[in-house]
């Protein structure tokens, strides 16, 4: 890929997150920059923050924005890579979604969510969440050739989001394929044709108009779903408008589908490749909760996230000024020494492991995550009552492409009861 701006101070440790060597080892390219260039300016000028105290400090900053309303960052990032906008949404949107808003609009919107899916909410759905995980490790178990990504962390977010949503059973199919589309919002991918973008928007829109007719569903015959919590949800008499509630539960979709699907096949190569950790996981599965948190330390499926300058910061001897990009890099940050010990061994019962900036910090902290985490707890608590070991099948490991989520584009494993 071509960079529009390379602005480097040193160009040994340019950090081009598109290029084929970062997506090889990103962890060694974090490791420099972590003892080299903690702030550093690289690909299409904007800056890279790798140090936990700073990233910890920046995403709590309400000089960091999430509008780009003056970053030039994300037009060259389109014209570069034909990535269409976050949902197709412009900054001036009244129903743009809240991931793409800064406080009070972001606040107002934030809370309305919240109200309507809590973490009450989640633990309900427990014995669902459940359900789901041990039928697809049943189906798993019949398959001679078990590929984690297709056949588990593809079906699993877009089955609970569909019991969340309460999507009928006979409507199942349709809104599967639909939802896929939005999960690229939080990638940057490479090489889209236009008639590839086309099609993306037209998905994008089939899957609106698909959440406009459950909403009218719901409007007439209510429910014990999301939809229903979203519709009926108020703040001071405040509510979220059909065009709020169809972006809040697209927006769940983009956090929970892509990162879940990383997450599971990430989980999988790390139980594989650190044995130990497995019988640890095996013998007390209490560790689950914890281990959910060192996968997401460890090999965290979001590797960065994007933010805008409103107001001129000083950092490590950085200028950043307003309208600069700033992207912090929460996978260095997982991995810096100065907030973990021994940052590179992967320890399913490390004590500070709710340290962990995988599901990120701040006002934007990952919605999803009441969900997600429970259900990768699940998963590994059902993993370590039937196997005795994970292995790896003989096939070639390769990443999927692009940046913003890390994970294998497929993993064949073998099952050792």
């Amino acid at each position: 890929m071509n960079n529009p701006i390379r602005t480097a101070e040193d160009p040994a440790v340019y950090f081009d997150p598109l290029g084929e060597t970062f997506r090889e080892d990103p962890f060694e390219l974090y490791r420099r920059l972590l003892e080299e260039a903690p702030v550093h300016r690289g690909a299409m000028g904007a800056w890279f923050v790798t140090r936990y105290a700073d990233v910890a400090t920046l995403l709590r900053d309400g000089r960091l924005g999430k509008e780009f309303t003056q970053s030039s960052f994300f037009d060259e990032l389109e014209a570069v890579t034909l990535q269409p906008r976050f949902l197709e949404r412009a900054p001036e949107d009244p129903d743009k979604p809240f991931l793409l808003c800064d406080p009070p609009f972001h606040t107002r919107q934030r809370a309305l969510l919240t109200q309507a899916f809590s973490p009450a909410v989640a633990r309900g759905m427990q014995a669902e969440i459940e359900r789901i995980v041990t039928q697809l490790l049943d189906e798993a178990e019949r398959k001679p050739d078990f590929d984690v990504v297709a056949d588990l962390g593809d079906p699993l977010p877009l089955m609970l989001l569909a019991s969340l949503f309460g999507v009928p059973a006979e409507e199942y199919d349709e809104y599967a394929k639909l939802a896929t589309t939005p999960a690229g919002a939080l990638d940057v991918l490479q090489d889209q044709s236009p008639e590839a973008v086309a099609q993306r928007r037209e998905e994008l829109e089939a899957l609106q108009r698909y959440f406009l007719k459950l909403i009218e569903r719901r409007r007439a015959e209510p429910g014990d779903d999301l939809v229903t919590r979203l519709l009926n949800a108020a703040v001071e008499g405040d509510k979220l408008t059909d065009g709020e509630v169809v972006c809040a539960c697209i927006v769940l979709i983009v956090a929970a589908y892509g990162a879940t699907k990383c997450f599971a096949a990430n989980a999988f190569l790390m139980f594989a490749r650190y044995p130990d950790q497995y019988d640890r996981l095996r013998e007390h599965p209490e560790l689950a909760e914890s281990a959910v948190d060192e996968v997401s330390r460890f090999e965290p499926p979001v590797h960065a996230v994007g933010r805008e300058a409103t107001a001129r910061i000083e950092l490590d001897g950085h200028v950043i000024e307003p309208g600069d990009t700033v992207m912090p890099l929460i996978a260095a940050a997982n991995r810096d020494p100065e907030k973990f010990e021994n940052p590179d061994v992967f320890d399913i019962g490390r004590a500070n492991h709710k340290a962990q900036m995988g599901f990120g910090v701040g006002v934007h902290y990952c919605p999803g995550t009441v969900l997600s985490k429970p259900a990768g707890a699940a998963l590994f608590r059902e993993l370590a009552k039937r196997y005795r070991r994970i292995r790896l099948a003989d096939a070639p490991l390769e990443y999927k492409p692009g940046f913003g989520l890390r994970g294998p584009e497929r993993l064949h494993v073998v099952f050792e009861s």
